[in-house]
């Protein structure tokens, strides 16, 4: 396998996925390590075979690598002579080292605003051949996995019966982790609820009598049989039955002894959407026993599915916590801790599609400043619409959309971008598995780069992966936009209920940052956990950058 190794400090893994990417598309496979956290051994072997066996290893420069005795221990195995891998320095802030003066350095100090410079590009050409295979995979290790379970069962006060089963095996210098859980979660059933689809039948049956009156002659008696109106209003205004009495009682005009008795008997049976039925009764003797049925709407629930007035297919999430975060993730996932949704909401179903952003473009979206925040209208104003065109599959998530233009789309639709609590939420549920879909990374349950994709996927191609409510494509496909500034100590506040994110950016690099999610097609297992966080200055674009949007209920 012809590939490039990057080494970096994870301080700087925003930078070093933009390089990825960008070598990416120039037809380069690249393999990076996401998942060292602490130092350990244990997936040190994979690393190692994956330089030992590289066409190039990148160099990321930095104050914080030129520290870090990994990427120490990268160089020194590159540069060992039984390996001796050519070895390219990418400069990203700092001075050049003096460790690798001998070797000409790419100037990328604009960071994840940085081009890919030609000259890099043709350097690695040198001595890398183009592929779209994928060096060996790096998994989860499983005690990461217990131990990020055994947190949140100590937080909330519940043991998860989970048995992790970690087979190690060593075949000619390559290890290889499995883990598997014993019980793989099931893939939900949306609830299809739509407006008028209901019936019922309702049966009202009342009686009218007079009582025996006395009277000094024959008398003259005038009766009016009830009468019944019942009027409904077509969906999606419930209908009103409403049924009115009138009985005018015998009217007397000499003395005699009378025995009327008026039995009137009337059943009114309707077949309606939804099923609503209100009895007013009147009369001007005595009033009629009538006891109507009604039966209420049912309440959504979990994974409930509709299609909001744009005609984009939403699904229910209803209020509940979880365990929001990740012993096992970057530090700014940290600390693991509860959070609670108090109002049910709608999320979109798939990320938003070419279709539904271009319904926006076709009534003027971008022209209607009521769209807009201040702050997004004068970006709009200096960067005009997007120039990417549009692909013939109207099904595929529209990408290269800024936070501004995805806000304004989102306020068009008469929502708003989820916080990053929501959408966590939408993605994990109470239970707060690893992926949206369990504990275990399966090849095949998202649109990630284990599986050769050169650009997003349509939107629902992997139903095994959808969340607990039924979203589907929050692991992977494309990166989402969400509300909230990115703030590295955020999590640290502990705020419990409906956190609305931090009022400023803090990220790890100068500058404001608004957080994205769910990974994309450019990345791997790490970033298709539900827990993981990265960041993007909010006026930039990307071919693997998109979102979805909530609404209320």
């Amino acid at each position: 396998m012809s590939h490039i190794f990057i080494s970096y400090s994870k301080q700087d893994i925003s930078f070093a996925r933009h390089l990825r990417g960008l070598l990416q598309q120039q037809g380069l496979a690249v393999w990076m390590d996401e998942t060292r956290l602490t130092p350990s051994a244990r997936w040190w072997p994979t690393i190692e075979q994956n330089i030992i066996t590289a066409d190039a290893v990148i160099v990321i420069m930095s104050p914080r690598s030129q520290t870090s005795d990994w990427v120490e221990r990268e160089l020194l195995l590159a540069e060992a002579p039984e390996n001796r891998r050519p070895i390219f320095p990418v400069l990203l802030d700092g001075k050049p080292w003096s460790r690798l003066a001998n070797l000409q350095y790419a100037d990328m100090t604009h960071g994840v605003q940085a081009g890919l410079p030609s000259g890099l590009v043709e350097a690695l050409r040198q001595v890398v051949k183009p592929g779209t295979g994928q060096p060996t995979a790096l998994d989860i290790p499983g005690d990461m996995i217990s131990e990020q379970l055994f947190q949140r069962s100590r937080f909330r006060g519940l043991w998860v019966g989970l048995v992790l089963l970690l087979i190690v095996a060593v075949l000619g210098g390559v290890a290889a982790f499995l883990y598997v859980s014993n019980r793989p979660p099931a893939t939900p059933t949306p609830v299809l609820i739509v407006a008028g689809a209901a019936q019922a039948s309702a049966t009202a049956t009342h009686t009218l009598t007079n009582q025996p009156a006395t009277a000094s002659a024959t008398p003259t008696a005038t009766l009016v049989p009830p009468s019944a109106t019942l009027t409904t209003t077509p969906s999606p205004i419930p209908p009103t039955a409403t049924l009115t009495s009138t009985a005018v009682p015998p009217t007397a005009t000499s003395t005699a002894t009378l025995t009327p008795t008026l039995t009137s008997t009337f059943t009114a049976t309707a077949t309606v959407p939804p099923p609503t039925l209100t009895m007013t009764p009147s009369a001007t003797a005595l009033l009629p026993s009538a006891t109507p049925t009604r039966t209420l709407p049912p309440t959504p629930g979990p994974g409930s599915l509709r299609y909001d007035p744009t005609g984009v297919r939403q699904v229910y999430v209803p209020a509940g916590c979880f365990m929001m975060g990740s012993t096992s993730g970057d530090s700014d996932e940290q600390p693991v801790h509860e959070v609670c949704i108090t109002t049910p909401y709608w999320i979109d179903l798939m990320e938003v599609s070419v279709r539904d952003w271009k319904a926006f473009i076709d009534v003027g979206g971008y022209g209607n400043q009521a769209n807009w925040t201040p702050e997004g209208w004068a970006w709009d104003a200096a960067n005009g619409p997007s120039t990417y065109t549009l692909p013939e599959n109207w099904n595929i998530p529209i990408v290269n959309v800024s936070w501004y233009e995805a806000d304004a789309y989102a306020r068009w639709r008469g929502c708003r971008l989820p916080s990053e609590a929501e959408w966590e939420y939408a993605a994990r549920g109470p239970a707060a598995p690893i992926f949206p879909w369990g504990n275990d990374f399966t090849i095949g349950k998202a649109q990630t780069n284990d599986i050769g994709l050169t650009s997003a996927a349509p939107g629902g191609e992997k139903p095994e992966g959808a969340s607990w409510v039924g979203a589907m494509d929050m692991a992977g496909n494309v990166w989402e936009w969400v509300a909230d500034w990115h703030d590295k100590d955020y999590y640290a506040l502990g705020v419990r209920d409906n956190p609305p994110g931090p009022a400023v950016s803090n990220s790890f690099q100068a500058g404001d940052f608004k957080v994205l999610r769910g990974g994309s097609f450019q990345q791997d297992l790490l970033a298709a956990r539900s827990a993981d966080r990265y960041w993007a200055p909010p006026g930039g674009r990307a071919e693997m950058v998109g979102f979805r949007v909530v609404c209320g209920v």
